[in-house]
């Protein structure tokens, strides 16, 4: 009767140890399948911080470029300030504001303002 309650137990144990260890597989494919995803989100992190860096380096040329072409624009207006429109377009020019619209008007204004000297001398 006692080595009938030890097979029993043992049974038991037995019956408990193959589900713990049919828990551990599930458990580790478990971990595998989030490592895979881990590994799958760290390979998009850096695609994304790699395109992050090359719009920014694009971006920091292009700012190069207009910074370029700003100071163009200065030189060619600091040679150019015979009247008032034309200072004023070239202080708005530099400041960055108003349109180019309002530019071009600006130019217009000027020429005209020129066009009518020249006739009154």
């Amino acid at each position: 009767s006692e080595i009938a309650a030890y097979k029993q137990r043992l049974e038991g144990v037995q019956e408990k140890l193959s589900e713990a260890e049919a828990r551990a597989r599930y458990l580790q494919g478990k971990l595998s399948e989030a490592e895979a995803l881990r590994g799958k989100e760290i390979e998009d992190l850096r695609e994304v911080e790699n395109r992050l860096a090359r719009s920014e380096l694009a971006l920091a040329q292009r700012d190069g470029e207009l910074e370029k072409l700003l100071l163009e624009r200065q030189e060619w207006s600091g040679e150019h300030q015979s009247t008032p429109a034309n200072r004023s377009s070239a202080l708005t020019d530099r400041k960055g504001g108003g349109s180019s619209n309002m530019r071009t008007q600006n130019k217009l204004t000027s020429s005209m303002e020129k066009s009518r000297q020249r006739e009154a001398r």
